[in-house]
This record gives structure tokens, sequence and C-alpha cells, in this order.
């Protein structure tokens, strides 16, 4: 097992233990000073510009080879932002700070000890991210067939004639850039612990398919028709009857907002863990656009011009507690290693929208009602509920520190969202035709909306600078 695996089994080992019992925990005020002796080791501003660490009746060693360093001025201790100050030497010492109750417990054997960590007063990181979302689940929305079949068969899906142009598979899937802003402040009397406010989100991911009767001469929208019990199409392009076009726009976007305390928990030969607790947000917003245009060539509406629209739309608005852990690894003064755990409970707000349009324009005007092919009266409208969901994320990081200020990191990033309405989910594939206007329905109320929920999951790479102040 490496040291650094060996490290961190220690660390939780530790944690779960408490602090040793074999030491004396001796702490003290000084008089005139803003400092604190801790077992001996003194932190804070020394006024009388005496050696850090040496207690006046203290009989610790502070010079030698095997002496610990408690000469370290306090400018110094400013350069331990994201980092622990190594301490040479100081596995049996109590006087090197190794036994405080923040849980800096002993080394096994003889090595470094890490003393307590101090966070800058205000720091902050902007990455870019660059990531992918679970797509949505789509029923076939165009069909297109072999040249030469017949006018019924024309579109019809389980059909080997039939070829999905969109459709029947996963929408939005594909890469989205992103971005993730941190903005926090440490508090405590060694700023161990730590307000935060971080806000991340995936950009719109549009995916866009448009086509035509002069691109394939037959072009069917498919649906299953809930009359006959049968596959039926909807024709946009056929030779001598029908000639047009459509197109689909899917669109997705994700958004996160987190506002946490974390607080230095345990910590061990340059590993710690902070344990986090705070409120979570999230949104997710979908939808997808079906729009489609038409010329009848033939039969008694010849010359008329039919544009219909299908939209479907979904919000999802997430609010929650948030509690978590994080543990780091330095190594040196210039690298450390992150890895976060955190999980949210609260309720999730769904919300759905359905709207239709067919207009239809002849040489004697035209015509609209509220339903096109996919949205009818029996499906239109908003509906909304709240269920109870979660909201998890690991993240793992890598960070160089450049300066005293400054650090350049790279990470990776995965969040689960329980339970989420797509609004490609919520489209009914089965239709019943005699409501399309100007019918009336009659039999069964198809399609029909019915809270179709799914999980959701994003993940991606990020890369970005960290600054202290």
């Amino acid at each position: 097992m490496s040291r650094s695996a060996v490290t961190i089994v220690a660390l939780l080992a530790f944690c779960a233990a408490g602090p040793s019992s074999s030491h004396a925990q001796q702490r003290g005020v000084v008089a005139g000073s803003s400092g604190v002796w801790i077992n001996g080791q003194y932190f804070g501003h020394n006024p009388g510009g005496g050696r850090f660490g040496e207690s006046e009746e203290s009989h610790e060693p502070t010079s030698g080879d095997s002496g610990c360093r408690n000469d370290l001025a306090e400018s110094e201790t400013e350069l331990v932002s994201y980092n622990e100050h190594l301490v040479a030497g100081c596995c049996d010492d109590p006087a090197c700070g190794c036994e405080l109750d923040l849980g800096c417990g002993d080394t096994i054997g003889c090595g470094d000890c890490v003393r307590p960590r101090k966070w800058p007063r205000v720091y902050g990181a902007v990455e870019y991210v660059y990531g992918w979302a679970k797509g949505s689940d789509s029923p076939a929305l165009v069909t297109t067939s072999d040249n030469g079949t017949a006018q019924d068969d024309a579109g019809v899906l389980g059909l080997a004639s039939t070829t999905t142009l969109l459709g029947g598979d996963s929408l939005n899937n594909g890469g989205q850039s992103g971005g993730r802003l941190t903005l926090g402040t440490a508090a405590g009397s060694y700023r161990n612990r730590r307000v935060e406010f971080i806000y991340s989100f995936l950009e719109d991911a549009d995916e866009a398919f448009a086509t035509s009767s002069d691109e394939f001469p037959i072009l069917a929208r498919p649906f299953f028709n809930s009359q006959s019990g049968q596959q039926d199409a909807l024709l946009i392009g056929f030779g001598g009857l029908v000639s047009g076009g459509l197109s689909v726009d899917a669109s997705s976007e994700f958004r996160s907002y987190e506002l946490q305390m974390r607080q230095d928990a345990c910590c061990y030969r340059g590993a710690n863990m902070e344990l986090t607790v705070g409120y979570r947000a999230a949104e997710l917003d979908d939808g997808i656009a079906i729009r489609q245009t038409s010329l009848a060539l033939s039969g008694p509406t010849a010359g008329a011009t039919t544009n219909l629209e299908d939209l479907f739309s979904t919000s999802n608005t997430f609010h929650g507690g948030q509690v978590g852990f994080t543990c780091q690894l330095v190594q040196g003064r210039r690298w450390s290693y992150d890895c976060t755990v955190k999980t949210a409970l609260g309720a999730t707000r769904q919300k759905a929208r359905i709207a239709g349009s067919t207009t239809v324009t002849t040489g004697g005007g035209s015509s609209t009602s509220d339903a096109g092919l996919l949205v009818q009266g029996s499906n239109a409208g908003e509906y909304s509920r709240s269920e109870f969901s979660a909201v998890s994320e690991v993240g793992l990081t890598l960070r160089y520190r450049l300066k005293k200020s400054t650090s350049l990191s790279v990470g990776y990033n995965i969040v689960f969202w329980s339970d989420v309405l797509r609004a490609a989910e919520q489209i009914d594939a089965a239709v019943n035709p005699t409501q399309i206007p100007p019918g009336t329905l009659t039999g069964d109320p198809r399609p029909a909306f019915g809270f179709a929920s799914t999980s959701y999951w994003a993940q991606g790479f990020r890369a970005g600078l960290e600054s202290r102040f």
C-alpha cells in the first residue's frame, strides 16, 4: 500500500478514535497578548519578541538536531494557506503542537508532525468546466421510408422500409461548457472554520435537427394510433401528395448553488479531514420544440399550407440541507490532493408545460387551433408537484501552488439528482386522432400526461485559478 493510502487510512482511524488520552492537554491565555498556550506551545502574536513555542515554565528543548522548530515567525505561519506546517522530529514532543484537541495526534514512528492549518481570511476560485449530462429519452419523432413505399406504410414504425431520422434514443447527451465560482472566508481562533459559497453550471445544451422533403422525398412523423391500435404516421412529404419540412430543437441547462460551513475535524501527517454542513439548491430546465410546415399538392385541400407546433418544457428546482466531508493530502509545499463527498436531502419542485398549435392557411384565410400532433386537449396544460429527492456530489481536485496567494487546480466532479422531469420524456407517442381539431374526442384520451420522473447526472472536468487574500 502506498504512503498516501496508509496516511489516509490512519487519518480515518484517528478521527474515529478521537484525540489521544495519553498526553495531558495544557492550555492557557498569555496575559497582554492575543495568543494562547496549548500543550506548552504558543500560537498567536508574541509581543515580547521571544522564541515562538517557548513557555517560561517549559523545559522542552528548543535547539539542536533533535529539538522542535518552535521559533517560526508569525509571518511564516501565513504561508500555510492550503498547507499544514510540517515540523521535523516532533513525534514524542507534545510542545510541538502535535497533540492539539483539534485532532492533530501522534505520528506512527518518528517523522513530520502537522501543526494546525491556517486558512486565509478571504479566498476564491474561478474554474472552466467541460462536462456531459445524462440525455433525455425520446420516442421516435421523425421517420423516412424507401422510395416506392405505399402511402399507407410510409413512415410507419416497425416496417423494414422505415428508417428513424430522429428520436428513439437519447437527446442532449453531448459535451457542454460550463463554469464554477467559489468564494469563502475563514473564521475561528486558528481560522480553521470557513463559510463558503459555490456556484456551478453547465451552459444550455442545444440539439437542433432540420430536414425537408427535398432531402427525403418521404418524410413523416410517427405515432401510435390508439383508435385503431396500430402504428401510424403523419406525412410531411410524399410524392404528388404533400411536401414540406420540419425542425426539432431540444435544450437543457443545469445550475447549482451551495452555501456551506467547513470545519477542520482531524489531521495527521500532511492529511486532514473537514466536515461540511449547509444548504444546496439546484435547477434543471429542459425543453423540446417540434415545428413543421407542409403544403398540400392534391386532393380537396390542395394549395393549403399547414403550420404545426408541439412544445414541451420542464423545470426542476431543488432545495435541501447538505452534509459531507473533504479529505486533503498535502505533498510538500506545492502539491495537494482533495476528495470531497456531499449529499443534500430535500424537495424538488417539478413543473411541466405542454402546448401546441395548428394554423391552416388557404385562399380564403387562416384558422388556428390549440393542438398539434403530440399535443392535444387531453394532455395540454401546466402541471406541478413536489417530490422528496436527493442531490449527491463527488469531487476530486489536484492543486499546485504557484506562490503564497495563487494556485492552479484541475479536477473532476459528478453530481447525481434522484428525481427530475425531462421534457422529451413527457411525450406520449399515442394519439387518438378523433380529437385532432376540428374533431371531437371519442374513446381513449391520448396523448396523456403522467409525470414521467427519472434521475439525472452531470459530470465534468475543470481547471482554474485560486487566489487567497
